[in-house]
């Protein structure tokens, strides 16, 4: 899913809104359950204790727990993880999620009820959270690490379900809650699970699953009214959710509707931006009228409507969708009652997320694109065994091809580029370049990792006396300065130096080649992570601080162009983007907060046009001529093609574009450029021009 999630609802206590909230300073609480008297329990993670609130969320008392508090000193364990009520047996039922054991505890005492019974969880499982479904007779729990829902006899400990987490496939979607709650209604026996995709940064909407056989129920509802802080557990009472966050120096829980609808609203919206400007839109229609449909379906930009569908639609495409951050919301409605919305938040055109993966290794770092297949290579920069690193190849798509290994003496692999037809084998071969961020060289592979010749160290230069020394970041090719061909981001001194194949750059009195490039200029900007030259512009872009991609001209000036890709800040305290390499108009992203690769929109396709026919007739006339003096003067309509206008394709709309097309008609001037006489799109993309 690439959308961020922000659900709204109609009135007040519709699914999701907030009926109130309590905060409890320097407590740590790590799951919370209901008891059918609406007390409300809630788990220290390491304290020993167990917590009773009333139903107005006061704190009322405590009582110990058998498995004790943690240590005081690493690895702090226990770590108590999940708490759940069994209403049936009137006792609680806790988690230890250091070993996976449980235990039932008699509520006015504290005292432990039978011994402790091992949870048998696949390997590889991390456990977080408890529920207890008393008319299955199973103990469910989240296992964290694998997107997934295991459900244990209480009893024997034994694996009874699996659940996978709903998301895409491949999956795209990363679980930021810990918690789940179960809860019997006439729809059937259901576990609600806190939800969230990449984009969200958290769990910003509860999934709800039959607990019979693990499918999605068509109904989400959103939870970001709750505030800010990390979800750690969630309960449900009736048509009450309440969620336990926890926060800086507090834990907080907020009370939140869980009043189903009188009909269902759409679910599993994904919005995608396309490489020509449009966005799509698709969802489930849960209709309950005539033919399982709705009476309508709106469709609204910003809160704005743009469309109105019939009932039973499940696809929706904006051609008409402008640049920026835009929310679309498809709002349903059952003869004169209107549903509850669903929106979705996205970046469009230059910077839009066209699609991610997860990244399978330890850490991404280096990325290229191979210029003779377009197939994508990625360094990761954690080590598979002792100084064994590994690089792993992608298709365009994304998809995975396979991998080799390198091995480093020290440091880790940053930086990764191609050499085109290189000449240091016979025949020339196209060639990676793999730069080491300890030593400073830079190794030559073929692409089954056998190295071609020894490591080259790099000759960068040193700064001043107080700098700390140059360390390689990421490497570019650059065919259009001769020799000196390999461009090196220094990561320490935050510049751009220019090798040979030895690794020394030009001297200098070398007026003949560029050598260092320390970016100044009206929109100077520090170069932090990633580098590559813009197929489009020729120039070199490079990474700065956050998610933004900046250019600077052959001169060394930073230029207007301003790339901010929708990567999102992610939940490793790590870089947006370390690297990114260009294929044609889409940019390749490596991002170590996300551990994840990005498929960017860097130039927006547009639709096709013809130069010049800037009035939409079928001919490229006079008319066109007045209709852009018409626009220049702010006399006229607004033009909807923008490129058509450009008919000098100067990336600019002015006076010498009007002039240019009459010179043209009147036989004294060369034809616009392509597009031209025949549709198509605009070969050059890098004006901020579109279609």
């Amino acid at each position: 899913m690439l959308c961020l999630v922000v659900g709204a609802s109609i009135a007040s206590g519709a699914a999701g809104d907030l009926l109130g909230t309590a905060s409890f300073p320097d407590q740590r609480w790590s799951d919370i359950a209901f008891a059918p008297d609406g007390t409300v329990w809630a788990l220290g993670e390491a304290d020993g204790l167990i917590h009773r609130l009333s139903a107005a969320l006061v704190l009322s008392g405590t009582i110990p727990h058998p498995f004790g508090a943690a240590a005081p000193l690493p690895p702090f364990k226990p770590a108590c993880r999940g708490i759940a009520y069994d209403g049936a047996q009137s006792n609680l039922i806790v988690l230890n999620g250091s070993t996976f054991e449980i235990v039932r505890v008699n509520p006015a005492s504290g005292d432990g009820i039978g011994a402790f019974v091992l949870l048998q969880a696949p390997a590889g499982a991390a456990l977080a959270g408890l529920a207890f479904d008393a008319s299955g007779n199973v103990l469910w729990s989240v296992d964290s690490e694998n997107d997934r829902v295991l459900g244990f006899d209480p009893s024997s400990g034994a694996l009874l379900k699996t659940a996978p987490f709903p998301g895409d496939v491949p999956a795209e979607t990363y679980l930021h809650g810990t918690g789940l709650a179960y809860a019997s209604r006439a729809e059937g026996q259901l576990l609600y699970v806190p939800w969230g995709d990449i984009f969200a940064g958290r769990a910003d909407t509860v999934v709800i699953l039959n607990s019979v056989d693990g499918a999605q129920y068509p109904f989400e509802i959103p939870i970001g009214a709750a505030g800010d802080g990390v979800i750690r557990g969630i309960a449900v009472a009736a048509d009450t959710i309440l969620v336990l966050l926890s926060r800086t120096n507090e834990t907080a829980l907020a009370k939140l509707s869980g009043v189903w609808p009188s009909f269902l609203p759409v679910s599993e919206l994904a919005c995608r931006p396309q490489e020509n400007g449009a966005v799509v839109l698709a969802w489930r229609n849960n209709g309950s009228g005539l033919l399982g449909a709705y009476t309508e379906l709106s469709i609204l930009r910003n809160g704005t409507a743009i469309a109105q569908l019939g009932g039973n639609a499940v696809t929706y495409t904006d051609i008409d969708a402008p640049a920026g951050v835009l929310t679309y919301t498809v709002r349903p409605k059952q003869g004169l009652v209107r549903g509850l919305d669903r929106s979705r938040t996205l970046r469009n055109r230059r910077g839009a997320v066209l699609s991610w993966i997860p990244f399978a290794g330890g850490t991404v770092s280096g990325i290229a694109v191979d210029p003779e297949t377009g197939d994508i290579w990625v360094t990761d920069a954690k080590a598979v065994d002792t100084k064994l690193y590994r690089v792993r190849h992608f298709t365009p798509d994304l998809a995975p091809v396979g991998y080799f290994d390198v091995t480093l003496q020290s440091g880790a692999p940053y930086g990764l580029t191609f050499w085109p037809n290189a000449p240091i084998v016979d025949p020339p071969e196209t060639l990676l370049m793999l730069g080491n961020d300890a030593t400073n060289v830079v190794q030559k592979l073929r692409r089954n990792g056998t190295a071609v010749g020894g490591a080259v160290p790099l000759q960068l230069p040193a700064g001043g006396a107080d700098d700390p020394s140059p360390k390689v970041g990421s490497l570019a090719f650059d065919p259009a300065n001769g020799d000196y061909f390999l461009g090196v981001l220094d990561d320490n001194l935050h510049r751009i130096v220019w090798v040979d194949r030895y690794g020394f750059p030009p001297g200098p009195d070398n007026t003949l080649v560029r050598r260092l490039c320390t970016p100044s200029g009206l929109y100077q900007a520090t170069p932090a992570r990633g580098l590559d030259r813009c197929p489009q512009s020729g120039h070199f872009h490079f990474g700065v601080a956050g998610a933004a991609i900046r250019e600077v001209d052959a001169l060394c000036n930073v230029t207007t162009f301003d790339l901010q890709a929708y990567v999102p800040a992610g939940y490793r305290q790590a870089d947006q983007i370390k690297d990114f390499a260009y294929r044609e108009h889409i940019v390749y992203a490596a991002s170590p907060a996300n551990n994840a690769i990005f498929r960017i929109l860097a130039f927006p396709t547009g639709r096709p046009f013809v130069r010049g026919n800037t009035d939409g007739d079928a001919s490229v006339n006079v008319a066109d001529v007045v209709f852009i003096l018409m626009y220049l003067f702010e006399k006229g309509p607004d033009i909807t093609c923008l490129d058509a206008a450009d008919v000098n394709d100067d990336g600019r709309i002015d006076i010498s574009d009007p002039v240019y097309l009459l010179f043209y008609l009147f036989g004294s001037g060369p034809p616009p450029p392509a597009p031209f006489p025949a549709p198509g799109t605009d070969p050059t993309l890098a004006d901020e021009l579109s279609c």
